[in-house]
């Protein structure tokens, strides 16, 4: 979740978190005000940049935020009340984020909170079926931060998600790379 965690990122790290990217930024409506949760340095806003109106990115530590031109800190603990305005934001987005939070329902609450009506939040988070995979990179193989794999708290299955996102209207949630990662999209 925090800037902290990716600090110890591995090549192999940087290079899921890519894919990621490439497979969410597409869900974004052009035009649209961003969150991003768990910013870390803002590289995703950055990435994200000719999507987005407005960018801002929360996360527990600053670091040496990226965000660009269109992006603007806030610092903030995701198990809290995130610092937003009620319905202020189009598009929340949370990139390997849910599986790290101590109080993911208090995070979903907070999500719907912030949405604009018709708004949607877009959030990755692996899979149950990649917790043994994730431990053999991390602890055996080391091509994956420990730190980071140490640091996940839940692997959320498709019912648990549905469960957390049950006040939202319209929710969609799909596998990727192999079904070790979890994509939900879901509107206010």
């Amino acid at each position: 979740m925090t800037s902290t965690l990716a600090d110890k990122w591995t090549f192999f790290d940087k290079f899921i978190q890519s894919l990621r990217y490439r497979r969410v930024v597409h869900l974004i409506p052009k035009g649209s005000v961003v969150l991003d949760c768990g910013c870390g340095n803002g590289e995703f806003l950055r990435y994200a940049h000719k999507r987005i109106a407005r960018g801002y990115g929360i996360d527990t530590v600053k670091g040496d935020f990226a965000g660009g031109e269109t992006g603007t800190f806030m610092e903030g603990d995701l198990d809290q009340k995130i610092p937003a305005e009620d319905g202020s934001l189009d598009v929340v987005t949370g990139l390997a984020v849910l599986e790290h939070l101590n109080h993911p329902v208090v995070f979903i609450e907070e999500i719907f909170r912030i949405l604009k009506t018709g708004g949607c939040c877009v959030l990755t988070t692996p899979s149950p079926r990649a917790k043994p995979v994730l431990e053999l990179l991390a602890y055996k193989i080391r091509i994956i931060s420990e730190k980071d794999i140490k640091d996940h708290k839940t692997y959320f299955s498709r019912e648990e998600l549905r469960r957390l996102f049950c006040k939202f209207s319209n929710v969609k949630i799909y596998y990727f790379l192999f079904g070790f990662n979890t994509i939900i999209v879901a509107k206010k």
